[in-house]
């Protein structure tokens, strides 16, 4: 294990975000778009902690400081789980992208991964997603000191940019009529588990290595609907059963910002128009009580951010203008527990 030196970036350890101080919570709230992939799970972990004092969950939250503990902030990092698996390491900075020299990062970067490893099993860090050179820098870091080498073949699973939508950025759409039949865009509920559970199923077989067993698609189904995060695109045709054409998942939500965070069209419904009016359907709703959405778009995926940029969605950008770009770094799979996100 790599030594750390007096005048290394000083980092805190957090069990739980109940604990957070005051500054790391103004940090989150202040860019909560950008921070959305980290500051959603803080607050609904911190919301529903019954007791404080009381400490046991598995979860680890650093914060790296630019100076001292409490000053600004400069790095949050979440090791955590999800309902089905753990997640990914993911790291937000507030910084802009300008000021994060090479450097600067790696050293951070460094300190981060020092307290990592007190806590954790390097088989447990399957990936890391955050924007480009810190998940770049990180990976780079984390393969050297634990010898967990990147991925093979391709060790960047997923190479997208951060977009948003917003009151003023909506745009109206058509609509799409389809044969001897309605198509209604709503929530799903519970007699659509199964039919929704063959839409997360099909989303996760083209988005590897994060592939669903049908026991574990229907698990998630399961979920979103008890946790009201599903939308549907719901084909009703006279003397026929009602088909869902169209899933889009909304899983991290704040005061202000949801984020989508599944779209997936049943290739059988495929050019009708269901996903664009799902998403856009589903921002109407959103935007009624919040200030934006958020969603992230693979770089390789331009059919994808035509859908998004018709409805309204537009760029994120650091706070220096800089466009958001992440990525999600991938180890390799015969040394690690791979998890789910």
């Amino acid at each position: 294990m790599s030594s750390i030196s007096a005048s290394a970036p000083l980092v805190s350890v957090f069990r739980h975000p109940a604990h957070f101080p005051s500054s790391v919570w103004d940090c989150l709230a202040t860019q909560p778009c950008r921070s959305n992939i980290i500051y959603a799970h803080a607050v609904k972990l911190a919301a529903a902690a019954p007791n404080t004092s009381l400490d046991h969950s598995t979860d680890l939250w650093i914060v790296g400081w630019v100076s001292e503990p409490g000053s600004t902030v400069a790095f949050v990092v979440a090791c955590t789980a999800g309902p089905i698996a753990p997640y990914p390491v993911f790291i937000f900075t507030p910084l802009p992208f300008s000021t994060l020299k090479s450097g600067l990062v790696q050293q951070h970067m460094k300190s981060i991964i020092h307290t990592l490893r007190l806590h954790i099993r390097p088989e447990r860090l399957f990936s890391v997603f955050s924007t480009d050179c810190v998940a770049d820098a990180f990976a780079a870091a984390w393969a050297k000191e634990t010898g967990v080498q990147l991925a093979n073949p391709s060790a960047v699973y997923y190479h997208a940019k951060l977009m948003f939508c917003n009151a003023a950025t909506l745009k109206a759409g058509r609509q799409n009529v389809v044969a001897d039949g309605a198509a209604r865009m709503r929530p799903a509920v519970v007699a659509d588990t199964e039919k929704l559970a063959r839409l997360c199923h099909g989303f996760a077989a083209v988005s590897e290595p994060f592939v669903l067993t049908p026991a574990q698609a229907h698990q998630e189904a399961d979920i979103m609907i008890q946790n009201r995060q599903a939308w549907v695109c719901a084909v009703e045709r006279p003397g026929q059963a009602t088909e869902l054409a169209c899933v889009v998942a909304v899983t991290r939500s704040t005061n202000t910002v949801s984020a989508i965070t599944k779209v997936y069209t049943d290739p059988n419904w495929r050019g009708y128009g269901f996903a664009e009016r799902l998403v856009r359907h589903v921002c109407e709703s959103l935007l009624r009580v919040k200030e934006s959405v958020v969603l992230y778009v693979a770089h390789n995926n331009p059919a994808a951010e035509k859908v998004y940029r018709r409805v309204g969605f537009a760029d994120t950008t650091d706070p220096a203008g800089a466009i958001e770009s992440w990525k999600e770094v991938g180890f390799d799979r015969n040394a690690v527990q791979l998890g789910h996100w």
